[in-house]
Order: C-alpha cells, then sequence, then structure tokens
C-alpha cells in the first residue's frame, strides 16, 4: 500500500469517527437541562483551608464547615494500588517528604505518613475519597479536581458516584474534554465541569457534542473579561460558570461580573 494511499484511508476513518461521535453524542446544538448541581451562590473552600492548614486534610474541611460554608474543593489522586485519595501533587514529597510520584505509592506505605503545611509535620494523614465522602454532610456540595485522565481512574469514580448516589452532592472538574465526555457517555447524571474555559475560548463550546457537553465551565477569575461575561450571558451559562483563584480581595470583581459559583482561599 503506497503512502499517499494510507493517509487518504486514515483520513475517512478520523473523518468517519467523527461523525460517529456526533451522532451518539446527539449532534450540535445545546444541552438538555436538567436539575442543576449547584443551585445557588456557591463558596467552595479551596482545598479546605487552604491557607491555615494542612491542603486536602480532615481537619481543613472541618474548619471549613465551622467557618460557614457549605461546599469544598479538592484534589482527586490515584495511587499505584488504584485508590482514589484525596491529593494535589504529582510528586509526594512537599506534602508527604517522599520524593516519588504519587501514582508509584501504595497507599500502605503512605497511609500514616503526616501530612506536611509548610515543610511542618500535622497531624493529619492522606484522605481516601470515599472515606471522605461517607463523612461530608449530605448538604456539602463537593468539586472534585481530577488530576489525572485516566478512563481507569473515571470508572472508579462513576462507580463510587453510583454506589453511593452522590450524584446531587459532587462535580467532577477537569480540563479534558474527552475525558469529561466519558464520564457523561457512561452516566449522564453526573455533573461534570470544564477547566481552563478561559476568555476567548468560547468558540469551542460549540463542537462538543450536545449530550457530552459540560454541566458547568470553570476557570481563573483572571481569564474572565466583560466579553466573555456577555457570551454566557447569552447562553443562559452564567449561573454555570465557577472561577478560582479567588481572594477576599477579589469578590468586588465577581460581585461586579454577577458570578454565582467562585472557589476561594479561606
Amino acid at each position: 500500500m503506497s503512502l499517499r494511499k494510507g493517509l487518504k484511508i486514515a483520513f475517512v476513518l478520523v473523518v468517519l469517527a467523527i461523525i460517529g461521535i456526533y451522532i451518539v453524542g446527539g449532534g450540535f446544538g445545546e444541552q438538555s437541562m436538567r436539575k442543576e448541581y449547584l443551585s445557588t451562590n456557591t463558596q467552595f473552600a479551596h482545598r479546605g483551608c487552604y491557607g491555615s492548614l494542612a491542603e486536602n486534610s480532615l481537619e481543613g474541611f472541618n474548619k471549613a464547615l465551622q467557618l460557614g460554608y457549605q461546599a469544598i474543593e479538592t484534589d482527586v489522586s490515584f495511587t499505584r494500588d488504584k485508590q482514589l485519595i484525596l491529593f494535589h501533587d504529582e510528586n509526594a514529597k512537599r506534602l508527604l517528604g517522599v520524593d516519588s510520584l504519587i501514582t508509584d505509592i501504595t497507599f500502605n506505605t503512605i497511609k500514616h505518613k503526616p501530612l506536611r503545611f509548610y515543610d511542618r509535620q500535622t497531624k493529619n494523614s492522606v484522605l481516601k475519597l470515599d472515606d471522605f465522602l461517607k463523612t461530608a454532610p449530605k448538604n456539602v456540595k463537593v468539586y472534585l479536581d481530577i488530576k489525572t485522565h485516566s478512563f481507569e481512574v473515571a470508572d472508579s469514580l462513576i462507580n463510587l458516584i453510583s454506589r453511593n448516589n452522590y450524584y446531587n452532592q459532587v462535580g467532577i472538574a477537569n480540563s479534558n474534554v474527552v475525558f469529561l465526555s466519558y464520564f457523561k457517555h457512561k452516566d449522564a447524571n453526573i455533573n461534570t465541569i470544564l477547566e481552563g474555559f478561559n476568555k476567548n475560548k468560547e468558540w469551542t463550546y460549540t463542537f462538543i457534542p450536545a449530550k457530552y457537553k459540560p454541566d458547568y465551565v470553570a476557570s481563573f477569575l483572571k481569564e474572565v473579561d466583560k466579553a466573555h461575561i456577555k457570551w454566557l450571558s447569552k447562553h443562559n451559562m452564567l449561573h454555570r460558570k465557577i472561577v478560582y483563584g479567588v481572594t477576599n480581595q477579589d469578590l468586588l470583581t465577581v460581585q461586579k461580573f454577577s458570578l454565582k459559583h467562585w472557589i476561594i482561599d479561606p
């Protein structure tokens, strides 16, 4: 087979695959509206009390709830033995003093190691996602920032959410459209949040098949401008925008843009 003929066949296969995805995904157009995961103004506490206590720790989450937060943002990673844990970094050195990728470590080797806060050991240890969700009050909304694009991780999350009926409590956040689409394909009731939806990227939303469109879009506050707000308003998505990178000094900007949901460092 000539190279030119091979390229033509490959091109045709790619086109057919794209057409198939759009047929299965309901074509272009808007996603059918479902019950909203976030129905009112929501302030997520970033990694618990990120600025004063060990991040993604039980102590930090409890403190955030004591301060009146009714929503938590946390990070989800995957260990070598396929455990979903609340952990931000790829490498465990900063938070655990172990110079290794978290995906190369088993949960048993780190479960008793103290989490660090600015190089100081704390009384906290790494939490399993399942354990955290079991103890979190049911009225607390949880933003899960997934630190991988693995479909194996996606299947574990889908099973966890469906088995425990966390549909109204949990949102799955990631910047990879294909990864988020996989959740919608497997279980349309799971709330998905497309991160990195910045100003000047609004056009990309059009090309996501209707059934796979995320329920919410998110970006840093600095990636929002008047044109972005206008686009969100025009497409009835202003109430489906979440901004992070927010401090108390940014709240006037949040209010000026009429944004409904934000992730703040307590």
